[in-house]
């Protein structure tokens, strides 16, 4: 398994951190560790992973996901 941290500076709240780990759910292969604390996600995925179509999953969640 691979890892990949990602911060959400905006992601400041419980319900964020749910956002957040039901858009991950959508993508198989993707486990989502989410520390509010720190505002990072650690994705633990194989390769290949769609980064890209996950970062525009949780980037349309709205702006404090940017």
């Amino acid at each position: 398994m691979l890892q990949t941290v990602v911060a959400i500076p905006g992601m400041d709240c419980p319900d964020c951190l749910d956002q957040v780990r039901n858009v991950t759910a959508k993508f198989p292969g993707i486990t989502a560790h989410v520390d509010e604390g720190s505002k990072r996600v650690t994705l633990e995925h194989a390769v290949p992973m769609d980064f890209a179509g996950w970062k525009a999953s949780i980037e349309a969640l709205g702006p404090a996901y940017k």
